[in-house]
């Protein structure tokens, strides 16, 4: 994650999804930025959307075809405020709300650029430990890495197996590589699956759009907010805004 992409396409789906999974949970979510220095890249220029205008008499999602309609309020304080490439903005106390509604949720924005990776990590472990959070939301650039090289732009499967263990719940961001998603996806849940079972069987399950796609990792007591995202989700379906992949680890027989 850089600070550059604030406001992008995908900060505006993956922040709308955390909403819509967050409400009427009483644990509390941490947003865990695998933060690292902008570069020169147009990586994060995907803004055209917040050029757009929603009719302000239409709230029915069939009647409105723009993607703002599936959170207007975080869409308008995009508009606002996307120019300023700043993550902070959002952890501002009172924009809280526009990733979780109930102000259940703590952000850890250290730099991964300016610190050895096991001192950052183990920063995130205390800071979990300090404010208590179940669920943790971690926002790499591309997502998993499962071979456990080092990459700024990954989370290491040694982390989530560690997360884990502490009986913490991990939404994911995945960037797709030029491969058949389809493929990519079920790989990516039979092996998370195989990976955290011997620990404490998880649910694991996909929602994605053409190249992202978030990946729940869930214990069982956070299994119904998956359910009520899906509700959400169904009801912009016209849309084409995200979709879940059906196949999920309650489908693994082993």
């Amino acid at each position: 994650m850089k600070n550059q992409y604030f406001g992008d396409i995908h900060d505006f789906k993956k922040y709308t999804l955390l909403n819509w999974f967050m409400k009427g949970c009483n644990d509390k979510l941490i947003v865990a930025w695998y933060l690292t220095n902008d570069d020169d890249s147009s990586d994060g220029g995907k803004k055209k959307y917040l050029e757009e205008k929603i009719d302000k008499e239409n709230k029915e999602f069939e009647k409105n075809k723009h993607i703002g309609i599936c959170n207007r309020e975080l869409f308008e304080f995009l508009v606002k405020n996307h120019q300023k490439k700043n993550i902070g903005v959002i952890m501002e106390k009172t924009n809280k709300k526009y990733i979780c509604e109930n102000g259940n949720i703590s952000f850890f924005d250290k730099k991964l650029d300016d610190m050895d990776r096991k001192e950052w990590f183990n920063e995130l472990k205390q800071e979990l430990n300090k404010t208590q959070c179940d669920i943790v939301f971690a926002d790499p650039d591309n997502g998993i890495k499962f071979n456990n090289e080092e990459s700024k732009k990954h989370i290491k499967l040694s982390e989530i197996k560690e997360l884990w263990k502490m009986g913490k719940s991990l939404i994911v961001y995945q960037h797709f590589l030029m491969v058949d998603h389809q493929v990519l996806m079920a790989g990516l849940i039979y092996r998370l699956y195989n990976e955290l079972k011997a620990i404490n069987k998880p649910f694991v399950a996909i929602v994605y759009s053409s190249n992202v796609a978030m990946i729940f990792i869930l214990q069982q007591k956070h299994k119904k907010q998956f359910e009520s995202l899906k509700k959400q989700l169904e009801k912009c379906k016209d849309l084409k805004f995200l979709d879940i992949f059906s196949f999920n680890s309650e489908n693994i027989k082993i």
